[in-house]
């Protein structure tokens, strides 16, 4: 599978927290010292009260959980500093820890895998989210495009060929639309028409399409029989046309071509 592309840099990767961008799989090789000289200072003062047969409990057990705390916070910086560095020395890697370590994003990888929810993930599901949330070749994709250009994820993801950036949209579109109704908003639908905007002066940016749609109609999010209009827009962050901007410059950039629009 991705084999081929796992080196030190990847496995220093993966041993950092799933929150930081890796997937928790701490390395024994790099860990085995700075733990062992952690669990030797943290229980310390026990082994002393043992040895002197003196101490109270109750004080003791209070240093050791200080001193518990004081490690999970040293532990914390130096994953931090691991993720810095691994930055600095490859700087292609920024925008992958950018999007990693974003709210949610790596939400798939510590949820509980319920199948009545859709969370379960086969094998073949599992190595395709893992090549595409480091950057990996995607195991036996075939090296042509439909369209004619070399494919690869990043392709994938914005090639407007195929459907995929449709069936993608469609997919944030049907679930917000059925959050609406599990919050029990009113009148909630789907790709709802807008009403015709005839000659009225609209900026040249707007949408004059006779049959223009709003992805989401519900009515009571904002307020008692306030009607509102949701659109989505999806786009690929990693595509190499984005890559010399950040992530959150780049959301507004797409919210303000959908307000321009509608």
């Amino acid at each position: 599978g991705i084999n081929a592309e796992y080196g030190d840099t990847e496995r220093r990767i993966l041993a950092l927290p799933i929150k930081m961008g890796g997937l928790g799989l701490d390395n024994p090789a790099e860990s085995a010292d700075y733990q062992y000289s952690y669990s030797l200072s943290n229980s310390r003062p026990l082994i002393d009260a043992i040895v002197s047969g003196k101490g109270n409990i109750s004080a003791i057990e209070r240093k050791c959980a200080e001193l518990r705390s004081d490690t999970a916070h040293k532990e914390v910086i130096r994953k931090k500093e691991l993720a810095a560095s691994l930055v600095t020395e490859h700087p292609t890697l920024a925008r992958t820890f950018e999007l990693n370590t974003e709210i949610g994003a790596s939400s798939w990888l510590s949820a509980k895998p319920y199948k009545w929810l859709g969370f379960e993930l086969s094998k073949q599901e599992f190595t395709d989210g893992i090549a595409l949330r480091y950057g990996f070749t995607i195991p036996d994709l075939p090296s042509l495009c439909q369209c004619g250009k070399p494919n690869s994820a990043d392709h994938a993801l914005s090639c407007a060929l195929g459907g995929y950036s449709i069936l993608r949209h469609n997919e944030v579109r049907d679930c917000l639309a059925e959050l609406a109704q599990d919050a029990g908003l009113k009148g909630v639908e789907v790709e709802r028409t807008l009403l015709p905007v005839g000659d009225f002066p609209l900026p040249v940016s707007a949408n004059h399409a006779t049959d223009a749609r709003m992805d989401v109609f519900c009515i009571g999010l904002w307020g008692k029989l306030q009607k509102s209009y949701i659109d989505v827009r999806i786009f690929h962050p990693g595509a190499p046309s984005y890559l010399p901007k950040a992530v959150k410059p780049l959301y507004r950039e797409q919210e303000a071509q959908k307000k321009r629009a509608y």
